[in-house]
């Protein structure tokens, strides 16, 4: 006889499938509860909430609810103070559900409902938006607190408060090509940018720190946070940048964001550009590690070595790099990399390792067969390292050209003229106007000899003036050089003098003196002519020789000039290009260059 029911086979698959599919099935994610950690926040005795933020006062009424101050979204007071404190209201189409943006950060809320969500993800708080008894929307006063990372401090009066924004994060990124250490903080926030040695120094008000890092590297970037943040104490960032690189705080188009841009501080000549750096090797001779990589044409480098973490780190503007290379480590080298980076001013290859306990380096720049960038490590005590930073370059001339000794007056134990109110020294401003003037040349074919290339003496310390002098004038005569050119600033009691000379004495002089008479008339200087003068360094030298007094450093707009580095550039280039023009009219120097160019 049949069963008039269901089968037991049928119930035994229905319940398969009812359990099959219970097991499967994922509940939805519970919402995040969102505690309150910050300041309760508690209106005074009227229902106020007497708001300071950045140097403004705002009163707002307040509405309690469960003994928690709400604002009403209907008065334009508080409308008035969220837009103040960096805060958009938007309201859904139905006006029931607002959204809240600030600073990268954005809560979604329906009115009455016991969560919503904060960038996305969803959360559960103690009622944010409530419907007032008037119909107006409130909206929980704590929430800013809590959701938004506002910090609210206690002011002198129940009631009262002072809002802050909190930074919360520090990052590289890259814009335009340049590096840019990035601030980001919960709320709009002022700050003054300074010097700080050769750190920048961003001073913030309005601000705490966070739970960003107080003390970090960047790469090579190096920030260190300072300050509690108090009104006594206020939050100083320093930001470091490696030697040959400078930093400088951006325009500001975010309030709620602070920037400083990490720029080269090294000269890169606009003549070195589109030469290709490739094939990457190493190899041992003799001992000695070599690390060598080949350069498709004349390029410049600069190096800089980190004693704490050994690195040795050498930038090649102006070029790029063909293909990757890689090589293995050695006990001298260790984590070498090579890569292709960017500036908004250039792109250059940047070559990096990490040197060896007890070996020293070189770098340089060959040209045998084709122009090499050579690195070379030994043992320290043949390769002792002297210095933290160098740079060479491969000239584009390359030609035999008239040998020039420029001489960087002052120097050492005698800093030349000072003006104390500016900081100025002679002997630093005519350093680096020959430092500028050399390279200048040399990208034009000179054979260029320095005196110094340093803040040192000729001969030694407090040595005697005859004996300083006469060493300068040696360097021209020792190396049989056509020209001696000796770089100086002047200097007067009264501050009314200004403008550039050129002085000459020998019979042999004046022609140079009349070639160089005026070029710097463009930059500002006024000209006092050449001028007859017994000068030792004059006198000593067996080739024409100049004395060029640039600029007084005594008077306030001539020293003004003389400490901008643009202006230091442009006199050398305009002195540079002077001299290429005495040499062209010059048959016997014009006839030292093999193309008598």
């Amino acid at each position: 006889m049949k069963s008039k029911g269901i089968s037991f086979g049928r119930v035994l698959v229905v319940v398969l499938l009812l359990t099959t599919g219970v097991a499967h099935a994922k509940p939805a994610p519970a919402p995040t509860a969102i505690a309150s950690d910050s300041l309760p926040l508690k209106a005074g005795e009227d229902g106020r909430l007497n708001i300071g933020f950045q140097q403004t006062h705002m009163t707002l009424n307040t509405r309690p609810v469960d003994g928690a101050p709400y604002l009403s979204l209907a008065e334009k007071d508080t409308l008035n103070a969220l837009e103040r404190m960096g805060i958009t209201l938007r309201w859904s189409d139905d006006k029931k559900t607002a959204t809240l943006y600030s600073a990268g950060r954005y809560l979604r809320w329906a009115i009455d409902e016991p969560t919503g969500s904060r960038n996305g993800t969803e959360i559960a708080y103690q009622r944010v938006l409530l419907s007032g008894d008037d119909g107006a929307p409130l909206l929980r006063a704590q929430a800013l607190a809590d959701l938004l990372n506002f910090r609210f401090e206690p002011g002198v009066a129940e009631g009262a408060y002072v809002v802050l924004a909190v930074i919360e994060k520090i990052e590289l990124v890259r814009d335009s090509g340049d590096r840019k250490i990035v601030l980001r903080a919960s709320a709009p926030f002022d700050y003054r940018a300074g010097a700080s040695g050769t750190a920048v120094r961003l001073t913030l008000q309005d601000a705490r720190w966070g739970d960003a890092p107080r003390e970090t590297f960047l790469e090579d970037v190096h920030v260190k946070v300072e300050g509690s943040g108090g009104a006594d104490d206020p939050i100083v960032v320093l930001i470091q940048t490696p030697e040959q690189w400078k930093g400088e705080a951006t325009s500001r188009f975010l309030l709620t964001e602070a920037g400083v841009r990490i720029i080269p501080s090294f000269r890169v000549a606009s003549d070195y550009k589109g030469e290709q750096v490739n094939n990457l090797r190493a190899w041992r001779s003799g001992g000695d590690q070599y690390l060598m990589a080949d350069v498709s044409g004349p390029v410049q480098y600069f190096w800089r070595f980190n004693p704490e973490t050994r690195v040795l780190t050498v930038d090649v503007p102006q070029t790029s790099l063909s293909g990757p290379s890689s090589v293995p480590p050695a006990a001298e080298m260790a984590d070498v990399q090579v890569q292709a980076m960017q500036t908004a001013a250039f792109p250059f290859v940047r070559l990096q390792t990490r040197v060896g306990k007890g070996f020293g380096f070189d770098v340089k720049l060959t040209d045998d067969a084709g122009v090499r960038l050579v690195l070379r490590f030994a043992s320290e005590s043949v390769l002792p390292i002297t210095a933290s930073t160098g740079q060479g370059y491969e000239p584009l001339g390359r030609g035999n050209g008239p040998t020039i000794v420029l001489d960087a007056g002052h120097g050492g134990s005698d800093p030349g003229a000072v003006n104390r109110r500016l900081g100025l020294r002679e002997c630093d401003i005519t350093l680096d106007i020959v430092l500028r003037l050399r390279d200048a040349l040399q990208r034009r074919g000179w054979n260029v000899l320095l005196t110094r290339d340093s803040d040192r003496d000729v001969t030694y310390a407090r040595s005697p003036d005859a004996m300083e002098l006469g060493a300068r004038a040696d360097v021209a005569n020792r190396n049989g050089a056509h020209l001696f050119v000796s770089i100086h600033c002047n200097a007067a009691h009264s501050s009314v003098h200004n403008g550039s000379s050129f002085h000459w004495y020998k019979e042999g002089d004046y022609e140079l003196a009349r070639a160089l008479n005026g070029s710097l008339v463009p930059h500002g200087f006024a000209n006092k002519g050449p001028i007859r003068n017994r000068f030792a360094v004059l006198r000593r030298t067996k080739v024409p020789a100049l004395l060029v007094e640039t600029a007084y450093i005594s008077n306030t707009a001539d020293a003004l000039r003389l400490a901008d580095p643009d202006t230091r550039e442009r006199i050398a280039e305009s002195l540079a290009e002077a001299l290429d023009t005495h040499r062209a009219n010059n048959a016997a120097l014009n006839g030292l260059f093999p193309t008598g160019r």
